[in-house]
């Protein structure tokens, strides 16, 4: 079934020049939708999901369905004052204007994975403004790492993130929710062949399995909490402290509630190279 083919267009609607599309047609055939339901379903099933979150109005039509099939709490991302209670809102752009939108911010916990739906997609402004909510929602730090917590979120967009391994290495949910960005080294925004700094992020729930690389390393942990595992221990890393990883060692790392923010440096021989799985 072609969902596309359920779907009416209507032209100079909200006004001139725009072409909407218009989903009431596909709602009301039974089938239809179901089906898009099933796909969304589908779709999720790599994902760990906490919570569903929805964009006011039309995609309440499918987030709720979704939310009642996977037994998983409903939120409401709405226009600005309609929601009753302390919120936190962000701005953006529309195809045919500027708006708002609001959540309450007793809806989202700092550790949550939220899946958000919507109806269609045109410009994707207002699905990247709640995306930009969900992101707001406090990583938990010290008072000495707050600050640059705080840098980092307000700069995410221009810095230059990547990866180190393919999905087929790591599996499809940590490769889509870990990421680092070189700061100082061979490939940094500033060049060293001396040391090599990066800012690391994990989302929660993660296994980063055992690995090793030449280069020594120093984890100092921002914000967020994992178990950091070597073959001699295993700890939990907390805010304002550091783990240290020598020459080859295997080590290996899970978050759990919480996801983790950190500073990496590396040093020694083995600068230019990539960790290995073990």
């Amino acid at each position: 079934m072609n969902l596309k083919d359920y779907i009416r267009s209507i032209p100079d609607y909200p006004k001139k020049g725009i072409l909407f599309r218009d989903i009431t047609t596909l709602i009301e055939d039974s089938d239809a939708f179901e089906e898009c339901i099933n796909q969304i379903i589908e779709r999720s099933k790599n994902y760990k999901i906490d919570k569903i979150a929805a964009i006011e109005s039309r995609g309440f039509v499918f987030a709720s369905a979704v939310s009642y099939l996977l037994k998983k709490p409903f939120i409401m991302f709405r226009k600005k004052n309609k929601l009753p209670a302390e919120t936190h809102s962000v701005d953006f752009e529309l195809e045919y204007g500027t708006a708002t939108i609001e959540v309450h911010k007793d809806s989202i916990d700092k550790d949550d994975s939220v899946l958000i739906i919507d109806d269609l997609i045109a410009t994707g402004g207002t699905a990247e403004a709640a995306a930009k909510l969900v992101e707001n929602f406090p990583l938990s730090g010290t008072t000495e790492t707050n600050p640059l917590i705080e840098a980092i979120k307000a700069n995410v967009n221009l810095m230059h993130w990547k990866r180190t391994y393919t999905e087929e290495e790591v599996g499809h949910d940590l490769y889509n929710r870990y990421g680092y960005c070189e700061l100082f080294g061979p490939e940094g925004h500033f060049k060293s062949t001396q040391l090599r700094g990066f800012i690391g992020y994990w989302g929660n729930g993660l296994d980063y399995d055992w690995h090793s690389h030449e280069a020594e390393e120093i984890y100092l942990n921002l914000g967020g909490n994992a178990i950091f595992r070597t073959k001699e221990e295993e700890i939990l890393l907390n805010p304002n402290e550091t783990k240290m990883h020598h020459s080859w060692q295997s080590h290996s790392m899970i978050t759990h509630k919480e996801a983790i923010l950190t500073f990496i440096i590396w040093r020694g021989k083995g600068m230019f190279g990539l960790p290995k799985m073990d």
